[in-house]
């Protein structure tokens, strides 16, 4: 981590040169180890909230729909909130920790986020304690993961090279497919009637990309706009508002659903319409489209936007201020796909 720093610091201490030139010095070659690292990065960036996504089915299971909440709605809530606080604060807290040391904190506290709601999800199931718990916990998860990808989106930037940014936000969308194809080896090898066990052990694979991860213009207003339509739609709506699935069956499905969208990141609406429409086949290919767009708006405005900054001290602040329009975008989607809630 101290080396890829390194890529950006050491710009401050060559020669000055004017304003238009100034920090496009050439800066030192990109090594393998700089693209497994931001590899890594990317996939740990979003692994807490794809690994809770994929066990919405073992949560609902734990704190059933008709005595709790509705897991796919409100879950979200509280992530999406910390990710908020967390980039309202970020220029100060980038400012006084440096990138070395606020990296390697998000993701060891990640890694007790996401032990701690597996074994409330395991151990105080359907109790009034364990779901205050399991939302206390999943503001710390958010308030660690925003944390984790706004220090990461920052750095890539600063680095000014095209190929260190493009590993990271590829590697971010394969973060998702890698924890679909977690939960299903789970589901394979400890069957529907063991989602403890099989739990347990998803959820440890995903601490231990956590781990491995520590040692080692107007672009902020569209990508507000585009998460607040991706967030009201996925997953609550677009996954799981239709009333049944026919070719297959529940739980596979809800996972094999959010493969589909992690899918179109990486390369419907409600439920209405005609009775074609209905047919399973349109709403992975729907969703399919839908993630599509959004990681395409996102990677390009995401590697465009600081590159238009002139030293890296501007080109930190408009990585900062995408992320915050991009959680923010998040948090409002979230909220918002409250009212489309199939009572």
């Amino acid at each position: 981590m101290t080396e890829l720093v390194n890529i950006q610091t050491s710009q401050n201490h060559l020669p000055k040169q004017p304003q238009e030139e100034e920090d496009y010095e050439k800066l030192p070659p990109i090594t393998l180890f700089h693209k497994i690292t931001f590899a890594l990065l990317g996939i740990c960036s979003l692994t807490g909230w794809n690994s809770i996504l994929n066990a919405f089915d073992f949560f609902q299971d734990k704190f059933p729909k008709h005595d709790y909440v509705d897991v796919a709605f409100y879950f979200p809530i509280p992530i999406m909130c910390s990710n908020f606080l967390v980039g309202i604060t970020l220029t100060l807290i980038g400012n006084n920790i440096p990138f070395e040391k606020r990296i390697p904190f998000a993701l060891r506290g990640a890694v007790l986020t996401i032990i701690f709601i597996c074994l409330i999800g395991i151990y105080l199931k359907q109790t009034q304690a364990g779901i205050a718990l399991v939302f206390i916990v999943l503001i710390f998860q958010g308030i660690f993961d925003s944390l984790m990808i706004n220090s990461a989106v920052a750095l890539s930037g600063a680095t000014q090279s095209g190929v260190l940014i493009s590993i990271f936000w590829n590697f971010t969308a394969l973060s998702g497919i890698i924890m679909n194809v977690l939960r299903f080896i789970a589901f394979g090898a400890f069957g529907l009637q063991d989602l403890d066990n099989g739990t347990c052990l998803y959820f440890a694979v995903a601490t231990l990309f956590y781990l491995v991860g520590s040692i080692l213009g107007p672009a902020p207003f569209f990508i507000f706009t585009n998460y607040v339509q991706t967030f009201m739609l996925f997953p609550g709506v677009s996954v799981f508002q239709k009333p049944s699935y026919t070719l297959i069956q529940n739980p596979f499905v809800l996972v094999f659903m959010c493969t589909i969208y992690n899918l179109g990141d990486l390369t419907v609406a409600r439920n209405q319409g005609s009775q074609a429409m209905q047919n399973d086949l349109f709403q992975f290919f729907f969703l399919y489209i839908f993630a599509s767009m959004d990681g395409l708006i996102t990677s390009i405005l995401m590697t465009v936007a600081p590159q238009r900054a002139t030293n890296s001290k501007d080109r930190n602040f408009i990585s900062y201020v995408n992320m915050f329009s991009l959680t923010f975008g998040i948090s409002v989607g979230s909220f918002m796909a409250l009212i489309l809630v199939d009572e």
